[in-house]
């Protein structure tokens, strides 16, 4: 527990580095409307850290704000009605949260792992978004906590932290799917699966139902896509139209070449571990292809835009690479490559240029 806490902290002291970096960097700026808070929180308030500040504060007021799931912004505004401000509250949350899961890992992987799976999460592609005002540390903490628990057998505890899942990210849904389905595949008992089923279900289904009411629309969180550009296609276009992009001069060729590499990288991981880890490999591989069939249009952002950041956003992808067979003389540039990814990431983020 008290390495987990150290590997934390001094993870945040890289990420302190990389923004000193970004004081000294000078690259060219890929226009954005929004560009944080003022004050000390400005570097963990980017992008969409605008909707869930606002949807904390006023509410679903546009269409556009449905494409973002309630229960972050209401954590936000429920720690904000004890007296904090909308920006503090979400960054602490995140905080909580990101180290939340590094001793959820440090737990639960096996003692020769412990220490690198922690890092991997620390020091991974989206360590910034993980404590900002962003969803990613808590939906990982929430899903990675149901899948403990679900293991351990505690069914119900499960159930109800997989249907806060399903209220933090859409792919949320499919994480109470998988389970259900791995619950039907192993043949628990009904009782057990009904245990898991019904809090999950229930509690997932509130944002839904709240969508039915107030829009007439259940599906109001997938049809509000349209108004962020993102169109229905075949996956393949998705990439290929991205493969053009990267020679048109948008200014958007790191973040394309990020989310391809990872998207291989999470592909290669699924064909390696299907047959042992059947529902983990289908969940990464859901979680990874189905962006990919409503792409991004809207200006001159790549059509895999956040690729990147929601497949590392997906607990699988930690244990799958802590057991990957890389050869001695390649780990060294296999790291060092992971943690270029992360401060060109953080370096972006902090100038506040689109990355994803």
């Amino acid at each position: 527990m008290k390495k987990a806490i150290k590997i934390f902290f001094i993870s945040k002291i890289v990420i302190l580095f990389w923004f000193v970096v970004s004081l000294f960097v000078n690259i060219p700026k890929v226009e954005f409307s929004y560009l944080g808070v003022e004050g000390f929180l400005n570097p963990f308030t980017f992008y969409d850290s605008e909707h869930f500040l606002w949807i904390a504060e006023y509410g679903y007021t546009n269409n556009h704000l449905y494409a973002f799931f309630p229960l972050y912004p209401l954590l936000i505004r429920v720690l904000a009605f004890i007296g904090l401000s909308y920006p503090l509250a979400g960054v602490l949350i995140s905080w909580v949260s990101a180290w939340g899961v590094s001793v959820l890992l440090y737990k639960m992987l096996p003692d020769d792992k412990k220490d690198l799976g922690v890092w991997l999460w620390c020091l991974s592609p989206i360590a910034i978004y993980s404590i900002s005002v962003y969803t990613e540390a808590l939906f990982v903490f929430l899903s990675l906590l149901s899948w403990k628990l679900y293991k351990d057998e505690k069914w119900f505890l499960s159930g109800l932290l997989a249907g806060l899942s399903a209220l933090t990210r859409n792919i949320g849904i499919v994480f109470v799917g998988m389970i259900v389905m791995d619950s039907l595949k192993n043949k628990k008992r009904f009782k057990d699966t009904l245990s898991f089923s019904v809090p999950s279900i229930l509690i997932g289904s509130i944002y839904p139902l709240y969508l039915w009411i107030t829009t007439g629309d259940m599906f109001k969180f997938a049809t509000a896509q349209t108004e962020w550009g993102r169109t229905s296609i075949a996956p393949w276009s998705t990439i290929i139209r991205d493969i053009k992009f990267l020679f048109s001069g948008s200014g958007q060729e790191i973040a394309i070449v990020l989310n391809i590499i990872v998207l291989l990288l999470s592909l290669y991981l699924v064909f390696k571990n299907i047959k042992k880890e059947t529902t983990l490999s289908v969940f990464l591989l859901l979680g990874s292809i189905l962006p990919l069939f409503a792409p991004a249009t809207l200006g001159n952002l790549p059509s895999t835009t956040s690729l990147f950041r929601y497949i590392f956003g997906l607990f699988p992808i930690y244990f799958f690479i802590l057991k990957m067979n890389i050869k001695e003389k390649y780990k060294k540039y296999f790291y060092a490559s992971y943690l270029f990814a992360m401060g060109i990431v953080t370096t972006l983020v902090f100038l506040k240029r689109f990355v994803g």
